[in-house]
């Protein structure tokens, strides 16, 4: 008689086995003998999944201490595991009436295929032998580890499951023909009680929860596509049916303040929202393609707690040099990363970081996302002419003692900041990389 698993086991966050160093884990340990880890960041990141249960790719992601594609490798070369993507995912849940949600969710496994005898099992962690030895005896076959990234496991569960997306397919089956139309999305949109604008609101209301950078809202022939930004990684959202394209994007630039019968130019706008009951700020940009509008919507979330840089889960040594840097005199700090990876996060944890009541801090933003107590913060204004470089001329006649350029977009912003760093300023900014 099989019974129904559910709730959380005891995975790659169980105690380890043996040894003074906390890491024994075939996976943890092949990426310290690489030297991708160092032990005691590893053995931070394992102590953390013990304290909390979690998976260790999941933990290490929140530390920041490795990407989930690098993982999902180490895990490839370790063990000699198959590595499933997003095409696997089936359209629904299997196993249901074996494998609750809970279970699933939180030990971010997804059962892929099935027969009589053997489960094929997407785990991020498939190291973990309790696991897969708890999932053989509730499916009664014999299980199969492939790895998974967090990203794609979580995406998957979140297709199947959030409330947001069975609200929004609620919402969409209580709209009419009538309201898909180009023609009548503008009065639509206007329409405080529409569905559409619930629809919008949902939207923005799971791009908050997911706690996203990023809303995307992209047309195609078929589907509206909708993905959230979340660490870095694009995540697909519940897909409305693409007649509502017109509608969903016209009640997004009403709420920027956007010209709704101009679709054949790209627009720029922002707002402010209370979503959730917290106060956001929304940067929304717009781009016609072949298909219809595409949106995109910046959101910054001023309830997300600010970040020390004793939290960004720096190897204890990188962290330390980075602290000294922040206390020389002058200077150039220049973080790099993809979007959404935390650059502008580690510029706020480092400006916490140095002494406001003695030496005058000046930020350039854009834009301001966390008002900081005892800096003059500065928001760019492109459309004026108040650019980065610009701004940056300006503060350095104003006897800053450290300077913070959100980013350095353009080789005349570089130069002044190189300038700045050479003539008795410390300067931190930020570059945008693809890795």
């Amino acid at each position: 008689m099989l019974t129904r698993l559910s709730g959380r086991r005891r995975g790659s966050g169980s105690a380890p086995t043996g040894g003074a160093s906390g890491i024994e884990h075939p996976i943890l340990a092949g990426l310290v003998a690489a030297g991708r880890l160092a032990v005691p960041a590893a053995a931070r990141a394992r102590a953390r999944a013990v304290e909390q249960g979690l998976p260790l790719p999941v933990v290490l992601r929140e530390l920041g201490l490795l990407g989930e594609e690098e993982w999902v490798e180490a895990a490839v070369t370790q063990l000699g595991v198959e590595r499933a993507g997003p095409e696997e995912v089936p359209p629904t849940p299997l196993l249901e009436e074996l494998f609750a949600r809970s279970f699933l969710r939180h030990n971010r496994v997804l059962p892929l295929a099935a027969d009589d005898r053997e489960l094929r099992l997407g785990m991020v962690d498939p190291a973990d032998a309790a696991l897969v030895h708890a999932a053989a005896v509730a499916s009664g076959r014999n299980v199969v580890p492939v790895v998974m990234s967090v990203e794609a496991v979580e995406s998957a569960h979140a297709r199947y499951w959030d409330q947001g997306a069975e609200a929004i397919a609620r919402i969409v089956a209580d709209l009419g023909e009538e309201e898909a139309g180009a023609e009548a999305a503008e009065a639509v949109a206007e329409a405080e009680e529409a569905p559409v604008v619930r629809l919008v609101d949902q939207l923005l209301a799971d791009a908050v929860r997911l706690r996203a950078s990023d809303l995307h809202v992209e047309p195609a022939p078929e589907r509206l596509r909708v993905r959230f930004r979340v660490h870095g990684s694009l995540r697909e959202g519940a897909a409305p049916p693409a007649r509502l394209g017109p509608a969903v994007v016209s009640r997004i630039k009403i709420l920027a303040g956007l010209d709704v019968a101009e679709r054949r130019l790209p627009q720029d706008g922002r707002t402010r929202l209370r979503i959730g009951g917290r106060p956001v700020d929304l940067r929304v940009a717009t781009m016609p393609t072949i298909h219809g509008e595409s949106v995109v919507v910046r959101i910054l979330d001023h309830a997300q707690r600010r970040v020390a840089l004793s939290e960004l889960g720096l190897p204890p040594g990188i962290e330390a040099r980075f602290a000294r840097q922040l206390g020389a005199p002058h200077g150039m700090l220049l973080v790099t990363g993809p979007t959404g990876s935390g650059k502008t996060t580690t510029l706020y944890a480092a400006l916490q970081q140095l002494d406001a009541t003695s030496a005058k801090i000046v930020s350039i933003e854009d834009p301001i996302e966390y008002q900081l107590p005892g800096i003059t913060q500065i928001q760019v204004r492109p459309e004026i002419g108040l650019d980065f470089a610009r701004v940056l001329r300006a503060v350095l006649r104003h006897d800053p003692d450290t300077v913070m350029v959100g980013e350095t977009r353009d080789p005349e912003t570089a130069e002044v900041a190189i300038h700045a760093a050479l003539t008795g300023h410390l300067l931190l900014t930020t570059l945008h990389t693809n890795t």
